[in-house]
């Protein structure tokens, strides 16, 4: 697997503000180092400010300018408000319907075991 390949989720944590830019932006470039997609996880957001709004677009230039793709994922209702409000919906890459955690095949209950302790199936 070649690092094209690899997508990184970075979890953008609770703020997205003047005071956690320098993180994340720290966060995002150790990400590139490990692969070209990088999925911003938005979700727990519940503060931002104008610095925080401006580094969404300014991760999206950095991470595109060296060959990558930036998805924002499933922003917090607030956060997607001020991302809508500010006109940014058109220039950021955002999915609202990406779960959090890769999808996993229902677990069967004891009940379906065979008559040798096996699952049916």
């Amino acid at each position: 697997m070649t690092r094209e390949d690899v997508t990184v989720v970075v979890d953008a944590g609770t703020e997205l503000s003047a005071a956690t830019a320098a993180d994340l932006r720290s966060a995002v470039a150790d990400a590139l180092r490990q692969g070209r997609t990088i999925h911003l996880q938005l979700g727990s957001v519940v503060s931002y400010d104008a610095v925080g709004m401006g580094l969404l677009v300014g991760l999206r230039r950095r991470i595109e300018g060296a060959g990558g793709h930036l998805l924002c994922v499933n922003p917090s209702p607030a956060l997607y408000a001020g991302i809508r409000k500010l006109g940014f919906h058109r220039v950021l890459h955002i999915r609202l319907d990406v779960p959090e955690q890769p999808s996993r095949p229902p677990a069967r209950r004891p009940a379906d075991a065979g008559p040798s302790g096996t699952t049916a199936g």
